[in-house]
């Protein structure tokens, strides 16, 4: 069972040196916990690498070899439902002024009791109110 909900920005912030995120920590965590994503997860991160590499940013090569590393990892995809999205995702990003693609990890992270590790002021904001821990 994974033990915490993980934003595409903490990955992204780790995988840019200019960012003060380090993947290596990352890593270990997500080793030690696992970690659940929601369905959005992925294109977030090919999308934000895709940014960091046609801003140089980030070198192509040194993403790829992240990514296929992140690809080894325990973390799990969790699909949700057009309720979930209509109903609880809406209502958190209206109630605090949050895209509904963070919204979804918000959902995620309450929805299973678990921590949430973000890198996302808003979003750390969001969770505080929501009595969502973070890690």
């Amino acid at each position: 069972m994974a033990a915490v909900v993980l934003d595409a920005s903490t990955i992204l912030s780790a995988l840019f040196p200019d960012e003060p995120g380090r993947m290596s920590e990352i890593i270990a965590l997500i080793g030690r916990e696992g970690a659940l994503v929601p369905p959005i997860w992925p294109a977030e991160i090919v999308n934000g690498v895709w940014l960091g590499i046609r801003r140089d940013r980030v070198d192509r090569d040194e993403s790829i070899t992240a990514l296929e590393r992140l690809n080894r990892l325990s973390i799990t995809v969790v699909e949700l439902n057009l309720p979930d999205y209509a109903g609880e995702v809406l209502s958190l990003a209206l109630r605090h002024g949050l895209s509904v693609y963070d919204a979804c990890y918000l959902h995620l992270a309450r929805s299973r009791a678990l921590p949430l590790v973000t890198r996302d002021r808003r979003l750390q904001v969001a969770a505080r109110s929501e009595n969502v821990a973070l890690a």
